[in-house]
């Protein structure tokens, strides 16, 4: 599911910019790994960026209720432990409960599971990005991107 959602915007991106170009090389592979790293690293900023505070709000996923990537891990992580589904389930706005469901995810282990995830993603995108350089030449802008990624 998380390699469908922003990775589909950027595979119709590519397609349409192949429509007029006689490069056919398949950059699926890439896509695929940059939309699941996106969609990750989104999901896990939304929990723990104060620059995302200050933009979308303190853990907006929370107060909408979303099921994020590290939110699932910590679901799977204490299956028998209920608590985080009732907390999405009240779509709150309260900052206290948030900051506990934050704190409640990070004792789960799921943020250190989502940077290890976006470090294993964003390795195999490295390597795939440099079988399409070796193939179309070097592209400053995608490797500056990757760069990006990499920070935290």
């Amino acid at each position: 599911m998380v390699s469908c959602k922003t990775g589909g915007l950027f595979y119709l991106a590519v397609q349409l910019m192949q429509l007029n170009s006689e490069v056919t090389v398949n950059f699926s592979n890439f896509i695929n790994l940059l939309g699941i790293i996106f969609q990750i690293r989104d999901d896990y900023m939304n929990l723990q960026s104060g620059t995302m505070t200050k933009t979308k709000g303190f853990s907006e996923d929370l107060t909408e209720g979303k099921f994020g990537y590290p939110i699932i891990h910590s679901i799977h992580a204490a299956p028998n432990d209920s608590q985080l589904i009732q907390i999405l389930k009240l779509k709150t706005k309260d900052e206290v409960i948030k900051q506990y469901a934050v704190r409640y995810i990070e004792s789960t282990g799921s943020f250190v599971y989502c940077r290890e995830k976006l470090d294993m993603y964003l390795e195999e995108a490295n390597e795939t990005f440099r079988g399409l350089e070796m193939l179309l030449g070097p592209s400053k802008g995608i490797r500056a991107i990757l760069d990006f990624l990499r920070t935290r």
